[in-house]
């Protein structure tokens, strides 16, 4: 019993004076990547320190040599290029080319069938008929006789044609042509045998 109160008081004495004991000195922690970097400088300083500087070799500065730019080649429009050669190929071969001279197609030359007149048949011989081929005939053919007009109408169309268009004509002249007009150029009397291309249905209206 003696014994368990003695522990019991030198506990109670020695554990304040050990909590009021100076703490132990911590171990300092060693920061080794700081360590590491500051060997490797003073390395380097040492190196640097020791070594001869360099003569440095002067860097030459390279020419800068221009950059060719390449030109565009136009497109060029093949159809245009090839259009413009032919028509230069064509004016050249038109130009040189002799000129053809067309081949003269031969005329034919027609016969006119010949035949005889009888011109006693158709204009019996009188003194008017001369003045009927010197003065009617210059105008027209003898198709306008065949209309077998009277004597009343042959007046009235050779003194239409003295006034209009044969204004020379002596009236003596003019009466012997409208009576010879009348008697072989009437209605009563029929046609003569006219030529072969004559046909009395295609007389002039004059």
């Amino acid at each position: 019993m003696r014994r368990f109160i003695f522990w019991i008081l030198l506990f109670i004495v020695v554990l304040p004076l050990a909590s009021c004991a100076a703490p132990p000195t911590p171990t300092p922690t060693v920061d080794f990547r700081a360590t590491e970097q500051a060997i490797l400088s003073h390395v380097l300083a040492t190196l640097t320190a020791a070594a001869p500087t360099p003569t440095r070799i002067p860097t030459a500065t390279p020419t800068r040599t221009p950059t060719i730019v390449p030109s565009v080649t136009p497109t060029a429009d093949f159809r245009a290029t090839e259009s413009s050669i032919l028509s230069h190929v064509f004016a050249t071969l038109t130009a040189s080319a002799p000129t053809a001279t067309p081949t003269a197609s031969p005329t034919v030359t027609t016969t006119p069938t010949r035949f005889r007149l009888n011109m006693d048949a158709i204009f019996p011989p009188n003194p008017a008929r001369e003045v009927l081929f010197d003065n009617c005939m210059g105008c027209h053919t003898f198709l306008p006789l065949m209309q077998q007009k009277t004597e009343e109408q042959w007046r009235g169309t050779l003194t239409n044609h003295r006034t209009r268009y044969v204004s020379k004509l002596p009236l003596p002249y003019l009466e012997s042509l409208i009576g010879y007009m009348a008697e072989h150029f009437n209605p009563d009397k029929p046609l003569p045998e006219p030529p072969p291309e004559a046909d009395w249905r295609t007389w002039p209206a004059y």
